[in-house]
């Protein structure tokens, strides 16, 4: 045993002596620096995927190359080349230890660059890659004016991947959200939450497009996937074909029937068509008034150059029913365009999910909530993934079911698609039904950090700062929408003014209001002046204004509920509960028939029940009184428990005399943030709690918080006029 030690350290020594250590690590090192450098340069060079195994096939029978070299040879202390002097170890002793050590050397690279060579082409587990986001494809042509065909392409490739058995994939507004900024591609993936990413570009030039993609594994950056295609235009959709199919392989996705079909089927066999389609697409997701009708004008296009071009026809639809919402398109024009657009679509093509869930959108802004939702499903059946499906059918559900049942389809959304601006923001809208105040403004939060351009989510988390009672947060995102988007004052201008108005600055409100005829304003607006009025306690040019509107409506319109509301408020600050009882009849009725919020329904009850006693109608005071514990029951149940629900809930047990239970729900809806102190002082069905010192304490600490946010409100203001100054 003593020879054999003697005999290894004689080896090492000698190893030691012909610097073979040095040599091995220092090739080992220079090798690995060269493997990585040629993962990163070789994608970008464009150079063959075969060019990456060849690296590191010579990497690897370099080193024992580089370790007989220095076995054999040193310098001279002249720079030269010399034969390395022999020493006494016997051969035995120089082929034992020595070759066992030039062994394990050669070993280790080999397992070091066999991870490289092996990573791009093993089989990847479905346990390990499950999800992908498609980036936009960047725009390189010399003019710039083709980002478009980058984001139809992406779009395109994202629609043929979605639904395939065992792959998630992130939803265009969430992918597409990093549009334009440097941001690595590991940190998007990890945002989006997917395994991989797919990036690329596109360069124009003449009839012909040069299209790069490549798919990165997001856990080390590293390419799984590349390649570069120059083809004339007409051949794009064979890019996107075998672009699709690349990604399935690569991902060892393994298709269903009919699958590889839906991968490769292009959307059109017109690259004029589907041209104009991109482009209306591009303009689609502007929604703005000029942007939507640019996109009927080009979906029209579309279907004029492709007459069975189905998704030509869905796009139209989808603009026609977005230019109501936000254009000014009567309703009745939209919903009749919408449907004949849809019906050509499904005639076209019945297994897209698109035409489903347009046509969920048209019913359900015709109030046929049950098909609606039939008609939502069935999208979801066609495509598990489509964010907007699961969105409008929690729509529907919030209007049938409550939040509750609303939010699970508002989560499947957002799982599809997690920085969408209006899902989030409906999400987050359910959540504050449901007094999830927290949640609903992180969820508003990290969606406007990831669109900060995006003036609608102001205007949401405007909304929820109001809705929670945190009046001076709602004006200071209401500003900044008024800053960045004029187009949006018709709904920021009114929250500005009943929050100033609750905050008890009426003459700051009433520069809000603007110069509208009231009696032909918006309703938005009509409710905002209403508010100003109640809180200055001019009750009877509250009931005049609100007659008036109310008179305008023709006989067969629906009941203006907005008017009623407040003229039947005006008419029990005068005592008139006779006409209070005409208008709160008239708030129920239309809530049997479209619903309404539920601290509006239990309010309304409430309101009739205290009426009913009022004039001596014991019956019908107890009747409403009854179904208002009913509907509080039930919309709990449901998921409601903001601070207005919790108010509703407190006036019901006063009215039932259960003095503990309301002031327990009061203390509870102010803690939560209700602060509207107005309504809090005039709520007939507080009028047996007044005298009571949790009342008043709680009502003062009110009016205390409402002081603090009015004077942090004006010093907003105050900045808000001098930013626009300089």
């Amino acid at each position: 045993m003593n020879s054999a030690l003697s005999s290894m350290k004689r080896m090492m020594d000698d190893l030691r002596r012909r610097k073979v250590f040095r040599a091995a690590a220092a090739y080992t090192v220079t090798a690995w620096l060269v493997i990585a450098i040629a993962d990163v340069v070789v994608p970008v060079l464009r150079l063959p995927d075969w060019t990456m195994n060849l690296v590191i096939l010579l990497a690897i029978a370099g080193l024992p190359i580089a370790v007989v070299l220095s076995w054999l040879f040193d310098f001279s202390p002249d720079g030269g080349v010399v034969r390395t002097t022999t020493q006494m170890p016997s051969a035995a002793a120089s082929a034992g230890p020595g070759s066992f050590v030039i062994a394990a050397l050669t070993g280790a690279l080999v397992v070091v660059a066999g991870f490289w060579l092996w990573r791009p082409f093993s089989p990847v587990a479905a346990s390990d890659i499950r999800s992908i986001a498609v980036l936009p494809f960047v725009d390189f042509s010399e003019q710039h004016d083709t980002g478009y065909l980058g984001d139809g392409l992406a779009e395109e490739l994202l629609n043929a991947l979605v639904g395939l058995d065992g792959l998630r994939v992130a939803a265009r507004t969430s992918s597409f959200a990093f549009k334009g900024l440097n941001e690595d591609v590991r940190s998007i993936g990890q945002k989006l939450n997917v395994d991989t990413v797919l990036e690329g570009s596109v360069r124009r030039s003449g009839d012909r497009v040069r299209v790069t993609a490549q798919l990165i594994n997001v856990s080390d950056g590293f390419h799984l996937w590349s390649q570069t295609y120059d083809r004339q235009l007409n051949d794009i959709f064979a890019i996107q074909d075998e672009i699709a199919l690349a990604i399935v392989d690569a991902l060892r996705v393994k298709l269903g029937a009919g699958e590889d079909r839906r991968v490769a089927r292009a959307s059109s066999t017109s690259f004029a068509a589907y041209d104009l389609y991109l482009l209306g697409r591009h303009h689609w997701h502007q929604r703005t008034p000029a942007s939507l009708q640019r996109a009927v004008d080009l979906f029209e296009e579309a279907a004029g150059q492709d007459p069975e071009f189905a998704l030509a026809y869905s796009g139209l639809a989808d603009a026609y029913l977005l230019l109501r919402d936000y254009g000014d398109l009567d309703n009745s024009v939209a919903q009749a365009r919408a449907e004949a657009a849809i019906a050509r679509a499904l005639q076209l093509d019945n297994e897209l999910a698109e035409p489903y869930a347009s046509l969920g959108l048209l019913r359900m802004s015709r109030d046929e909530l049950t098909g609606a939702e039939l008609a939502f499903r069935n999208a979801i059946e066609l495509d598990s993934s489509y964010s907007m499906a699961h969105m409008w059918l929690g729509l529907v559900l919030d209007r049938t079911q409550g939040p509750l049942a609303a939010v699970t389809e508002y989560r499947a959304a957002y799982r599809s698609d997690p920085l969408h601006p209006v899902i989030n923001g409906n999400l987050a809208g359910a959540l504050a039904r449901m007094g999830e105040y927290e949640q609903a403004r992180r969820y508003l939060q990290q969606s406007e950090a990831a669109n900060p351009d995006s003036a609608s989510l102001r205007v949401h988390l405007s909304w929820l700062e109001s809705y929670y009672g945190r009046l001076d947060e709602a004006v200071r995102w209401a500003l900044g929408v008024n800053r960045s988007q004029q187009e949006l004052a018709e709904k920021t201008q009114p929250l500005l003014a009943t929050s100033f108005a609750t905050m008890g600055d009426l003459n700051q409100a009433m520069t809000y209001l603007g110069a509208q005829d009231p009696a032909t304003e918006s309703a938005r607006a009509f409710g905002a002046r209403a508010q100003v009025l109640f809180a200055g306690g001019e009750y009877a040019r509250l009931l005049t204004l609100a007659s008036s509107r109310i008179e305008q409506k023709p006989a067969d319109d629906e009941i203006a509920v907005t008017e009623r509301i407040w003229s039947g408020i005006a008419r029990m600050a005068q005592s008139d509960y006779a006409g209070a009882i005409v208008d709160f009849e008239a708030v129920l009725d239309f809530a049997a028939k479209k619903g309404l919020d539920a601290p509006v329904h239990i309010d309304t009850l409430g309101m009739l029940a205290f009426s009913y006693g009022k004039l001596g109608n014991t019956v019908e005071r107890d009747s409403h009184l009854a179904l208002s514990q009913e509907v509080l029951e039930r919309e709990r149940q449901r998921g409601w428990n903001s601070p207005a629900f919790r108010v509703a809930a407190a006036g019901t047990f006063a009215l039932q005399g259960d003095s503990r239970r309301a002031l327990a729900e009061l203390a509870a809806a102010i803690d939560s943030g209700f602060r509207d102190y107005h309504w809090l002082s005039f709520d007939p069905r507080f009028e047996n709690l007044r005298d009571e010192s949790q009342f008043q304490q709680s009502i003062a600490g009110v009016r205390s918080e409402l002081d603090r946010m009015l004077g942090r409100s004006t010093e907003l203001i105050k900045a808000t006029v001098a930013a626009s100054l300089r």
